[in-house]
């Protein structure tokens, strides 16, 4: 399920902002803002054309965009975030998932996922607003994954 990369990279520096528990933890970043870790050599770039691509470092070019697409192609189902009840359904009717033990009780777990989520982020900040400082930093930092 693919999520919009400037939301991702929002809600990963919310997260970091709070992880004292993951090893990659840096308390500097608790302090910065948005538009300071958009800045900042911690911030993202393009993430998922890299992991696609298998080009964790150095610059990246359209030939390593294609390459990614190609993948996701040949050997994935596409669901976005931003579309989640739709990309359950899909996902359903093609796996053709149906509730058998308990269907009342199944039926409002899932309602409950796909309205409130799990596992979410309790240190939410705002998403910075199309076409802010903030907002065009992250775009830019993510222009392949966009």
């Amino acid at each position: 399920v693919f999520r919009h990369p400037v939301d991702r990279a929002v809600s990963l520096f919310s997260y970091l902002q709070i992880a004292d528990w993951e090893p990659t933890y840096d308390p500097s970043l608790k302090d910065m803002t948005i538009e300071e870790y958009a800045k900042s050599d911690r911030v993202e770039n393009n993430w998922m054309t890299r992991f696609l691509s298998n080009t964790m470092a150095g610059d990246l070019n359209d030939a390593h965009l294609e390459a990614a697409k190609e993948v996701v192609k040949n050997k994935f189902t596409v669901g976005l975030l931003s579309r989640k009840v739709d990309t359950m359904e899909r996902l359903e009717r093609m796996f053709r998932w149906r509730y058998h033990v308990n269907p009342v009780n199944q039926e409002k777990c899932r309602e409950k996922l796909l309205v409130g989520g799990s596992n979410s982020n309790k240190n939410k900040i705002d998403k910075p607003q199309s076409g802010s400082e903030a907002y065009d930093l992250l775009a830019w930092q993510n222009n392949y994954d966009i």
